[in-house]
């Protein structure tokens, strides 16, 4: 992000406006070292680059030290999407984690509606995030005893409802029981 910054700044730009449509409080982002003045930070790190947000009403900058976890990750997924290479696998475990309603369900769009030539392994339990890919996109992961098993969702004949379907994921037999290879 450091580089598109210094070089591409409409490409940054891009990602910094996809940012702020998910947190419109948040007016600019920038990627610059830290203020000098700031005495809580050893001088080495104020010579790095750090994410830093203005927020609307908010006089200073504030630097991703103290940016919420949400917030980071959000503006990282994003980044990530609009900087890799086209063929990319993109892995995120447990999806939801750190990231509050405010923002899970749009950065959820933003990965499903993402139109590049990208493949995604995301873990989730959110409803939300479940429901928001196609049961056909699924895969049901399980264990017993030391043996994990992965099948398609089309082996366990989900409802074309997204709810129905939602609901028979979360009552398999396979969780109680596990699976054997």
């Amino acid at each position: 992000m450091y580089f598109a910054y210094k070089n591409q700044k409409q490409f940054f730009d891009r990602i910094a406006q996809a940012f702020i449509d998910i947190f419109p409080y948040v007016e600019k982002v920038k990627i610059e070292p830290l203020a000098r003045n700031e005495k809580r930070i050893p001088l080495l790190l104020k010579q790095m680059p750090f994410v830093q947000i203005k927020e609307k009403g908010i006089k200073n900058w504030i630097n991703e030290i103290n940016l919420s976890s949400g917030m980071f990750k959000t503006l990282m997924h994003i980044a990530e999407l609009y900087l890799c290479p086209d063929l990319s696998l993109i892995m995120i475990d447990e999806f939801e984690n750190s990231l509050g309603i405010n923002c899970m369900d749009e950065l959820a769009d933003i990965v499903v509606s993402t139109n590049r030539n990208l493949q995604f392994i995301i873990t989730s339990h959110h409803p939300y995030i479940i429901n928001n890919i196609d049961h056909t996109h699924w895969k049901i992961v399980t264990r017993k005893a030391g043996s994990v098993v992965a099948r398609d969702a089309s082996e366990f004949k989900f409802d074309q409802s997204k709810h129905k379907a939602f609901t028979q994921l979360i009552n398999l037999d396979v969780y109680l029981e596990g699976v054997d290879a």
